[in-house]
């Protein structure tokens, strides 16, 4: 757990890239994505309760009630096709470049009448500052190759630690918390691999009502 520690500020750096009614890093602005995905795939399960729900049960400044704010559990994740790009940049580069990235791989699969089907997603291998190590893309269906720049690869697979984040991009720093803390109070250790899912729309979703998967993945 403790590789975590310094890292937590990071963490929601790069969820700025869309606000409501902005456009989307992954093309248009609300083209259905929501309905298309995020739906079929919830995990009702998995929970948060925030303060738009829970304000007289909040926790005193400083301190977080995780067993509250997030139920954590062990999820095998099974690898998919997905077209992704990844790269090395600095931390400060990362939301012009998912910006980017996601409209490029967007716009490479409408140009091969393709579509992605499943949700956005974004892996973090390291989480140096300076050289940060990141894959982000789609899923898609079988046998769709890369171009020069765009990658035919796979979501990631394992067994990690995962829970369902409610709420703005930029605040999800307290769902990694819990995640570490879980960890750590159930003697597992993390890779110090990161995964996030982001389950619905920003561009027709509320900031209060975004859901993203969290995910660290755990040493065999």
């Amino acid at each position: 757990m403790k590789n975590f520690l310094s890292l937590k500020p990071f963490y929601g750096f790069h969820r700025r890239i869309a606000q409501p009614g902005s456009a989307l890093p992954w093309g248009g602005r609300g083209r259905g994505f929501k309905s298309r995905y995020a739906d079929s795939i919830l995990y009702p399960h998995v929970f948060s309760c925030s303060s738009l729900f829970f304000p007289a049960t909040q926790p005193e400044e400083g301190t977080m009630d995780f067993e509250c704010q997030f139920q954590c559990e062990i999820r095998a994740y099974g690898a998919s096709p997905a077209l992704t790009i990844r790269l090395t940049t600095r931390a400060s580069d990362i939301a012009r470049l998912f910006d980017e990235g996601y409209a490029s791989i967007m716009r490479y699969l409408d140009s091969l009448g393709k579509a992605a089907v499943g949700p956005p997603f974004a892996v973090y291998y390291t989480m140096d500052m300076e050289r940060l190590d990141v894959e982000f893309g789609f899923p898609v269906e079988e046998g769709i190759e890369g171009n020069d720049s765009i990658t035919a690869s796979s979501t990631p697979s394992g067994k990690a630690a995962t829970c369902l984040y409610i709420g703005p991009y930029e605040e999800v720093e307290p769902a990694y918390d819990a995640l570490m803390q879980w960890i750590d109070e159930n003697d597992f250790e993390s890779t110090g691999v990161a995964y996030e899912i982001y389950l619905n729309d920003p561009g027709s979703t509320l900031p209060d009502f975004l859901k993203t998967q969290v995910s660290l993945f755990l040493k065999s």
